[in-house]
């Protein structure tokens, strides 16, 4: 998914285009925004870490990032992908992501159950419990 500012009457600043440009490259991975600001300051690049909060936060509003809550006192920021279910750890905090097959499934039962009384444009999932490796221990 390619993310246009500008589109949306925000201006396309060198810091923001950075930040989109991080999470495109790294699509199918989850941040913090201290690991997006670190990874950027390392690559020299001149931002600070209330822009990356703050770039964050418009990019969710937009409906353009998702935010995960681990049970942690930080949120992990990716790009929002149509219909995707996250299985999520409550043990360790390590993140599955379904390939969009069961989210597929799960619309068209929602789309059945609620007929005509309310149209659902989208929808993401978060199911949680112990991953594999946890569960051995």
């Amino acid at each position: 998914m390619k993310i246009n500012l500008s589109k949306h009457g925000l201006r396309q600043t060198k810091p923001r285009l950075e930040i989109i440009n991080f999470l495109e490259e790294r699509s199918k991975k989850h941040f913090q925004a201290e690991e997006i600001y670190q990874s950027l300051r390392r690559r020299g690049k001149s931002l600070d870490l209330a822009t990356v909060y703050r770039t964050l936060e418009t990019l969710h509003k937009l409906g353009w990032l998702h935010k995960i809550n681990l049970s942690e006192a930080h949120t992990h920021y990716e790009i929002r992908h149509p219909q995707e279910t996250h299985f999520i750890c409550s043990n360790c905090g390590r993140v599955k992501e379904n390939n969009r097959l069961l989210g597929r499934g799960i619309m068209k039962l929602l789309q059945q159950k609620t007929k005509s009384r309310f149209k659902i444009l989208d929808f993401g999932l978060e199911i949680y419990g112990v991953c594999q490796k946890c569960a051995k221990k």
